[in-house]
């Protein structure tokens, strides 16, 4: 049975995450924006897409279809990303 119910769960819960490590360490995001890649997580179980865009900054991330090409593209099941 899958940890997340639908994709708007796992959305949050990435949100939320994000959202820490953002407020624990203001300069994680750097390396991101310095390769400046995009890279797509493409879940499964739920289907999910979450893009997260280092080509501008501040960095912008996506939940949901993006119309961005990435640079890198990870195929996951949803529940690789719960903690």
């Amino acid at each position: 049975m899958a940890v997340y119910i639908d994709a708007e769960q796992l959305y949050s819960y990435v949100e939320a995450l994000f959202a820490l490590i953002a407020e624990k360490d203001p300069g994680a995001a750097d390396s991101v924006l310095a390769s400046r890649l995009v890279i797509r997580l493409h879940c499964t179980e739920p289907d999910a897409e979450i893009t997260i865009n280092g080509r501008q900054r501040p960095l912008e991330t996506t939940y949901g279809p993006s119309r961005l090409r990435p640079t890198l593209d990870i195929e996951l099941a949803a529940d690789t990303l719960h903690a």
